[in-house]
Parts: structure tokens; C-alpha cells; sequence
């Protein structure tokens, strides 16, 4: 019975969102007020009145670093709208990469994982959906190929969620980075195949699909190669620049293929002082990201300025050190090169929050319910039931990491969850570790492609506000067949 009650929150989300079709806001909603009124009348994960809050209070706090980020990213998205740089970033890529099927692979498995990488949650997705929308995809294609961009997040915000899974199973990062993209290995070819079966002309799969498992091969062994080599901080960095070089190239090479039709069809040259304005505000955002990570001295004092802590509600955060802050440095370092007039900067400003409100209070609520769910034992009836499997373990860990990063939206939240108790588990049942905890990093990174507050944010920037349950069905099977990609090669390594 307990484990049922401990279900229940996640079988609203999954009713709301995927069967009533309702939008983010309302499911988020229903979904923190079950849990609520599980801990507060159910004696199996009661407590009290004041717990109840504090744990809202820190699935708010922990809300924060998503909203922090997202705010400012789709700022820089209106900015860049109004000003008319998305345009122009897609025309230019028409030129870099001149067939359309190979820009639409150049965007999913190329520029998605580098911004992901640099800025981290789901702020890739935020930069391509409105290029494929300017490539001119469907509204609702656009927001699906841009959650299967998503296939970095292990690497995202240069890696904090494999560092975190490090720190909490005192294992080294850059080895279970790197067990992570072995792992992993098969999912960037399945989300590159479908990203042609979804998203390409008619017989794109059929002439494409040798370039296309090259590419996703490319980023994963890409990702392995840099962990080692590299570190795990910048593996994700590294690994998608191959893949972007190779997929233009092969364009180039082609050039002869029918361009993309975004807009009237004329020729505008890579340097022109339009495309590198438009270009600008990434290259800015990517470069004060490095400079923050790796001047230590800058780290140092980023990381000791501007810090919010509130002990109640175990919020620590830093202001300066999140990505968040550099998108907004980025933003008005954006108007400023632009130009950008005073109505431009009103516009956007004004569509920007309009944006944002119905998705933060989904996110927060989201968070703020998988929260309450941990502090009244409900994970860790979920996880203990999984545990009990002993040598099978194997087939449950990736689902049981897919869990947490699906009701956290997390890769870092997911780890933070499950990473302890997947260790112990594989101790327990004397199974390798490295590989248990990176099926646990690897299947929780593709989860959060369907995880709610991943989705509501997918919806909120291609203007999708309610379609959330139309995205979910969409993207859930194939994210489900990644899972169990990752579950079949675990099994197969540990046995």
C-alpha cells in the first residue's frame, strides 16, 4: 500500500499531463497538492504542518536555479527575435550547412549539445526550437527536435550533474563521465535517426541516416575521448565541436542540395556584420562561462559574492556564479551591440514575462512536489522496492535513475535522489559501480527530456502554453527506447 500512496503524485503528473491533456501550470499544481495532502493525512509519510512547508520551501529554493536561467534565456531569445537575429542565425547556418535535413541534424546534435554544455538547464533546447522554427518546422515539431537536443545533459552547465553524482558515490567524475558516454553510446545515433524520421524531407532518413549515426557516434565517443583526456567539465564542449565541423562539411560538400527555405531565398554572407551581431551574444555567453570555470581567482570570488543563503529552506545561492547571471550580462550586452531601440527592448521585455509566468509556477511546482516526496520517504519507498532485486538490480537501475530525473527535471536533482542509494545497491548485490551509478547518470540525463518542467519549458519558448500533454506523447516512446538502450548495455557489460 505504501508503495502505491508513494506512486500517486507521479500517476497525476502522468494523468494530468499525458491523459487529460492538461497544461504544466494545472498539472504541476494538482501534482504539489497531492502531495501535500498525502503527508499531512497519510500516517505512512506524515509531517507535520511546518515540515510540509519547509519542504515547499525547498523545492522553491532548489526552483531558483532553473528560473534563474530561464528568465534570462528567453529574454535573450525575445531580444534576439525582435531584432531579427534569429533570422538571420538561420539563414546563416542555410549557408553553412546549405541542405535543410543536415541543418536540422546541425542544430539537434551539434549547437543543442554545445549550448547545453555551456549553460546547462535545458537552455540548449531554449536557443534551437526558435531556429527550427525559423527554418520554418511546425511549432510542434520544433519543441519535440528541440527536447531531443537534450542528449548532453550529463555535460550540461559543464557537467555539474556527473560532478554532484561523483561527490555524493566518492567516485572520480571524470571516470564515471566516461562511463556515462560509453553507456550512452547507442542514444545520440537514435536521437539523430529520429530526428530525420521526425523532422527531415520525404526519403531523408533513407539518404541521411549513414551521416547521421556517424554524427551521434561522433558525440559520444567525443564525450568519452574528452572525459579522459580533458576533464569532465569540458568534455561536453569539446565533443560537440567535431560533430558541428562534420555535419558542415558534409553540407558544404553537398552544397548542390536543395537550401532551406527560410524566408525569401537570397544569398547573405558569413561576414557580414548582421550574422556576426547575431552570432555575438553565444559567443559572449560561452566565452564569460570558461572565463567563471577556469580563471580560478574569478571563480573563487564569483562564488564567495552575492551568495543567498536562507538555512531553513537549505537554500545556498550563488548569484554570480550561476549561468543565469552571464545569459543576463549577455542580454544587455545584446541591446548594446544591437542597438536595440527603446520600443525593441519594451517588446521583448513585455512577451519575455508572458513567457515565463504560467512556466515557472509549473517548474516550481514540480520541484517543490519532489521535494515533499523526499522528505516524507516517498523516494525512498520507490527506491527501496527497486533494491530488493539483488543481482536483477541491473535491469532496474537505469529506470529507477530515468525516475529521478523525469520528477525532477534534473540531471543534478536525479542524482542528488538516487546516486547514494544506486551505490549501495551495487555493493549490496556486488555489482559494479562505476557502471550502476553511470546508468543512473545516463538514463536520469534522458529523462528529463520528458520530465515536466523540461517540457513546460520546451512549450514555453515555441508559445505551445497548454499543449504540454501533446508533447509529452510525443517524445516519451522514444525517450522510454533510450532508457532501455541503456538498460541492454548494462546488462550486457556487467554480465
Amino acid at each position: 500500500m505504501a508503495l502505491l500512496l508513494a506512486m500517486l503524485p507521479l500517476l497525476v503528473a502522468i494523468l494530468m499531463l499525458a491523459v487529460l491533456q492538461r497544461s504544466g501550470l494545472q498539472a504541476g499544481l494538482a501534482t504539489v497538492l497531492t502531495a501535500l495532502l498525502l503527508v499531512l493525512f497519510v500516517p505512512v509519510f506524515h509531517l507535520s504542518f511546518v515540515l510540509a512547508a519547509q519542504a515547499l520551501g525547498q523545492g522553491i529554493a532548489a526552483s531558483l536555479t532553473v528560473l534563474y536561467v530561464l528568465l534570462p534565456a528567453l529574454w535573450l531569445y525575445q531580444v534576439q527575435r525582435v531584432t531579427g537575429s534569429i533570422e538571420t542565425l538561420a539563414r546563416g547556418i542555410s549557408q553553412l550547412c546549405p541542405e535543410r535535413d543536415l541543418q536540422l541534424l546541425l542544430l539537434v546534435i551539434g549547437v543543442a549539445p554545445f549550448v547545453e554544455s555551456v549553460s546547462g538547464f535545458g537552455v540548449g533546447s531554449v536557443v534551437i526550437i526558435p531556429m527550427l522554427m525559423a527554418l520554418e518546422l511546425e511549432t510542434m515539431q520544433a519543441a519535440v527536435l528541440g527536447l531531443f537536443g537534450q542528449i548532453a545533459v550529463p555535460w550540461g552547465a559543464l557537467a555539474v550533474g556527473t560532478v554532484l553524482g561523483a561527490q555524493i558515490t566518492e567516485l572520480n567524475a571524470n571516470s564515471l563521465s566516461a562511463h556515462t558516454a560509453l553507456l550512452s553510446l547507442p542514444v545520440p545515433c537514435l536521437f539523430a535517426l529520429l530526428t530525420l524520421l521526425l523532422g527531415g524531407t520525404r526519403g531523408a532518413l533513407r539518404r541521411l541516416w549513414p551521416i547521421a549515426l556517424a554524427a551521434g557516434l561522433l558525440l559520444a565517443l567525443g564525450e568519452w575521448c574528452f572525459s579522459l583526456w580533458v576533464g569532465v567539465e569540458l568534455a561536453g564542449v569539446f565533443a560537440s565541436i567535431p560533430v558541428m565541423l562534420l555535419l558542415i562539411v558534409v553540407g558544404r560538400i553537398g552544397s548542390g542540395s536543395k537550401k532551406a527555405p527560410v524566408g525569401q531565398v537570397h544569398e547573405q554572407a558569413l561576414t557580414t556584420p548582421r550574422f556576426f551581431l547575431a552570432v555575438a551574444p553565444y559567443l559572449i555567453l560561452t566565452l564569460l562561462l570558461l572565463l567563471s570555470r577556469f580563471v580560478m581567482p574569478l571563480q573563487h570570488w564569483l562564488q564567495t559574492t552575492g551568495v543567498l543563503s536562507v538555512d531553513a529552506i537549505a537554500l545556498h545561492f550563488q548569484l554570480l556564479y550561476n549561468p543565469g547571471f552571464f545569459i543576463f550580462v549577455t542580454v544587455l550586452a545584446t541591446l548594446l551591440l544591437t542597438k536595440a531601440s527603446v520600443a525593441q527592448a519594451r517588446e521583448a521585455g513585455v512577451r519575455t514575462l508572458r513567457q515565463f509566468t504560467p512556466g515557472a509556477i509549473a517548474i516550481a511546482s514540480f520541484l517543490a512536489a519532489s521535494q515533499v516526496m523526499s522528505n516524507s520517504g516517498m523516494i525512498a519507498v520507490l527506491g527501496g522496492a527497486a533494491a530488493t532485486l539483488g543481482i536483477g538490480y541491473g535491469w532496474v537501475a537505469p529506470w529507477l535513475g530515468a525516475l529521478g530525473g523525469w520528477i525532477t527535471g534534473s540531471n543534478a536533482g536525479g542524482m542528488a535522489l538516487f546516486a547514494q542509494l544506486q551505490r549501495a545497491t551495487s555493493l549490496k548485490a556486488h555489482l559494479p559501480v562505476y557502471w550502476i551509478v553511470a546508468s543512473q547518470n545516463g538514463a536520469d540525463s534522458i529523462a528529463t527530456m520528458a520530465a515536466p518542467a523540461r517540457v513546460v519549458l520546451a512549450t514555453t519558448t515555441a508559445g505551445l502554453v497548454g499543449k504540454e500533454g501533446h508533447i509529452l506523447r510525443k517524445v516519451a516512446l522514444p525517450v522510454l527506447c533510450a532508457i532501455a538502450l541503456i538498460m541492454f548495455m548494462l546488462i550486457v557489460i556487467i554480465r
